[in-house]
């Protein structure tokens, strides 16, 4: 999953559509400090690059834009909407995603009607204000490990200053994915660098 960065040196047009044009598949479409009502346009754009590409844009925090566009889905933080509300509002085959920092948030969401989980953070990234603590490959690994044990049958995405060289290491702790921002939107060659993220997940999955 690519998420798109405000303080790029490239426009979240240019982020998506090179990332798209690299391969990327999944957008997760984060804009902070504006109303609703002036990212409809802007989302409205991402969404139709990504329908061209057959690929899937999901909204962050902004249920009613995600609704507005057609967006795939929602990915709510702490602090946002609950999984239930957001049902209530998109259509129901909607992917809802939802953010944990911890064992005891992840508990939480157990009976939610989410789709997946993004963990993290896993390392210290510039690119989110009010930072979680940082979980580091120990943390991630601890809290998979509960979750099976706890049956909790939910798919994790890891977030967090991300790196393709984290990509293989995670999915071997049973990770279902990763969910990556800077080391894509900040890379001097966007296409390149999705490249070899998607070369790493692959090879990860084998």
């Amino acid at each position: 999953m690519f998420i798109t960065l405000q303080d790029s040196q490239y426009s979240i047009k240019d982020q998506v559509g090179d990332y798209l044009a690299g391969g990327g598949q999944l957008v997760q479409f984060r804009v902070k400090g504006h109303l609703p009502r002036g990212l409809e346009r802007e989302a409205g754009m991402i969404q139709r690059k990504c329908e061209q590409a057959e690929a899937r844009m999901i909204v962050n925090d902004y249920v009613d834009v995600a609704q507005e566009v057609g967006a795939w889905g929602v990915h709510l933080g702490q602090d946002d909407a609950s999984p239930k509300a957001a049902r209530a509002t998109l259509r129901p085959d909607a992917v809802v995603g939802a953010t944990a920092h911890s064992w005891e948030e992840v508990l939480a969401l157990k009976n939610a009607p989410i789709d997946y989980i993004g963990l993290g953070p896993l390392h210290f990234t510039s690119t989110k204000t009010n930072l979680a603590q940082i979980l580091g490959y120990q943390g991630v690994e601890d809290i998979l490990g509960k979750m099976l044990s706890a049956n909790i049958n939910i798919p994790v995405y890891v977030v967090g200053g991300v790196e393709n060289q984290d990509v293989r290491p995670l999915i071997k702790m049973g990770a279902y994915g990763v969910a990556v921002s800077g080391s894509i939107a900040l890379a001097s060659d966007i296409v390149f660098a999705t490249q070899k993220f998607l070369e790493s997940i692959a090879k990860g999955i084998r």
